[in-house]
């Protein structure tokens, strides 16, 4: 099974509690096509989402959320975890702490040509005294198979701390913003 990452956006903002019900009705649009949603990251204001599922592919999830009558996400892509933790519990828990704390954060990155992780990791590594300085702690990253997508997981004081770590820092990235951390099973974590 993979990790598939789907992000979208909503016209209208939404609530944990809306997402968790829509999940729980649709459900059997997701179990035709084997794919389990793990995590849902949403932004403080309701407007935009990250979700993690687990899938044979991605084509799979775009079929459940079709099936589902879902509006189709702006992306939907196969992703490796990678940083710390390596698994995908140990990720689960550290940013749901970080969503009940009020500094989970979540960074968007595109690259025009293909990249390896460890370049891009080795810039955020240069620039640990950076993070450190601003209380920002990197949690972990889905990286794209194709290898020209990141989504990276932050605690830290607020969405624009990282914004201007990042700037310090030159690290590419497209957004950053605060996010609350549910499963489907769990409800929502948040402050």
């Amino acid at each position: 099974m993979e990790h598939v990452i789907v992000e979208g956006r909503y016209p209208e903002p939404t609530t944990p509690e809306a997402l968790l019900e829509r999940d729980q009705t649709q459900r059997c649009c997701f179990d035709l096509y084997r794919s389990r949603p793990v995590t849902h990251y949403l932004a403080l204001d309701g407007t935009q989402i990250c979700c993690v599922f687990r899938a044979p592919d991605a084509e799979s999830v775009r079929r459940a959320l079709d099936k589902a009558g879902r509006t189709p996400p702006e992306r939907v892509w196969t992703a490796s975890l990678e940083g710390t933790p390596h698994d995908p519990h140990s990720l689960a828990v550290a940013t749901a702490v970080a969503a009940e704390t009020g500094s989970l954060v979540l960074v968007e990155r595109s690259f025009a040509e293909p990249v390896a992780f460890d370049d891009v990791q080795a810039l955020e590594d240069q620039g640990s005294w950076c993070l450190d300085q601003h209380h920002v702690r990197f949690l972990g990253t889905f990286f794209a198979k194709d290898r020209r997508r990141m989504i990276c997981l932050y605690t830290a004081p607020d969405a624009e701390t990282v914004r201007l770590t990042n700037r310090r820092l030159d690290m590419p990235f497209e957004a950053a913003w605060a996010a609350r951390a549910f499963t489907p099973d769990s409800g929502p974590q948040s402050r």
